[in-house]
């Protein structure tokens, strides 16, 4: 793991990022706002343990995969790997560039 990147951003934020890990700290100070912030390929699901909240994200190009599904009790399904999905999921598709999804609008 390598240390932390002085700030990648270049909005004078301090994101403190190891290897290709953003720390907590940053979601707990700018919620879904750091998606905005952040430059680069990227996809991921970030869990809020606090409430058990979570957001979903993919770079405006979309050049890192993610696919989202829903299960047919109504739970939302996030993956690397379609296949992943394809037993669980009754539908899924291609996670849309620049996109977020927050399990607090849903």
């Amino acid at each position: 793991m390598r240390g932390p990147a002085a700030d990648p951003t270049g909005y004078g934020t301090g994101f403190q990022i190891f290897g290709n890990t953003l720390t907590g700290n940053t979601y707990e100070e700018y919620g879904e706002e750091l998606v905005d912030m952040l430059d680069g390929m990227f996809s991921f699901v970030l869990l809020d343990t606090r409430d058990k909240s979570f957001i979903a994200a993919r770079d405006a190009i979309g050049i890192t995969p993610l696919y989202m599904g829903w299960g047919l009790d109504g739970s939302v399904w996030f993956a690397s790997e379609m296949k992943a999905l394809s037993d669980d999921c009754e539908r899924f598709i291609s996670f849309p560039p620049g996109h977020i999804y927050s399990s607090k609008q849903a």
